[in-house]
């Protein structure tokens, strides 16, 4: 996958004619999504879903308690896939809902269908908490 910075290159020069446009390519909110995943601080949990989607709808509470759970050390992000096509492609997105965790522009992670809130919870988890990349402190 292309770092989440390239995207935003090419969003950035189709919009100023430097690139060919695909139709219906740009009219959409995706540039802004990129900006709040490369801009963040912290982790983000990108949530792809649609107003149609049953699983979807089921999802829906779960996200809400992580989003709640993990305020200030997870970013949330729900983004419609029928409004956001440059970004649901750019992610490959061919089932909904999938949800993606992205650490330093990085997708880390990627979950796809409706799971257990656990599911999610030890993603993040796993995100959040640092590597050991020292293997004296082992010992």
């Amino acid at each position: 996958m292309v770092p989440l910075v390239a995207l935003l290159v090419t969003l950035t020069s189709a919009q100023t004619g430097m690139v060919p446009r695909r139709t219906g390519a740009l009219s959409d909110s995706s540039q802004i999504y990129v900006q709040e995943i490369i801009h963040s601080k912290i982790p983000v949990l990108i949530d792809f879903w649609a107003t149609w989607c049953g699983p979807c709808k089921m999802l829906e509470p779960i996200i809400a308690e992580i989003k709640k759970e993990y305020k200030g050390k997870i970013k949330v992000l729900k983004i419609n896939v029928d409004k956001n096509h440059s970004l649901s492609n750019y992610f490959r997105v061919v089932s909904i809902p999938s949800v993606f965790l992205v650490k330093d522009k990085i997708v880390v992670q990627s979950i796809l269908g409706v799971q257990s809130k656990e599911v999610y919870a030890k993603a993040i988890n796993e995100v959040l908490t640092p590597v050991n990349n020292n293997p004296e402190k082992e010992k």
